[in-house]
């Protein structure tokens, strides 16, 4: 397995694994880059096929299947903090720190993890 970034478990918050289909995008380049995996208030791993950059900044558009404080998407600053990928499987993971987002994507995503941790 190829590990393009240090994973030490720095995290403070678990990460909520997220039911259903949360699609990722790039925001900047309209690029699809996969779906969400788990989500916390300070960050989020994605699973996709469109490998991302370690120590690369990135503008997320998530779009949800439903509704979350009025909107089905959900704008987000992040910092691509690891990368795992494999030679001999296309999926690419990848865990990010939120970094940015507005007052109401905050809402979004504690929203979003309250809902997580009712199921």
């Amino acid at each position: 397995m190829k590990d393009t970034g240090q994973m030490d478990e720095q995290r403070n918050l678990d990460r909520l694994g997220v039911v259903g289909s949360v699609e990722v995008y790039d925001a900047n380049r309209e690029l699809y880059l996969g779906r969400l995996a788990n989500i916390h208030e300070e960050g989020l791993m994605l699973l996709g096929e469109m490998p991302m950059q370690s120590d690369h900044v990135y503008q997320l558009n998530l779009e949800l299947p439903m509704p979350v404080c009025g909107d089905t998407s959900v704008l987000l600053g992040v910092d691509c903090l690891w990368v795992r990928s494999s030679e001999d499987d296309p999926v690419c993971w990848a865990g990010c720190h939120i970094i940015d987002m507005s007052e109401k994507a905050r809402e979004q995503v504690r929203a979003l993890v309250a809902m997580l941790a009712e199921q």
